[in-house]
């Protein structure tokens, strides 16, 4: 088997997984709900800083990441 191949079937099941949870409507089930709850986007939980800039972080890496083509 290929990386394409590797590759899109983890998109394949990121999208069945998003589905359902977007089906379900359950609170958090969503990735971004999800995200959002552990980085306490909603509110101030103890750790609020140190998760939201860490998730900052993350995506700054990213765009660099993919803009530059690099390996960490």
């Amino acid at each position: 088997m290929d990386w394409t191949t590797l590759w899109l079937i983890w998109i394949g099941m990121f999208a069945a997984i998003e589905g359902v949870a977007i089906a379900t409507k359950a609170p958090g089930a969503t990735l971004t709900s999800h995200i959002a709850g552990w980085a306490s986007l909603k509110g101030k939980a103890n750790g609020w800083l140190a998760r939201r800039a860490s998730l900052a972080a993350f995506f700054v890496w990213l765009v660099y990441h993919f803009v530059k083509r690099t390996v960490w």
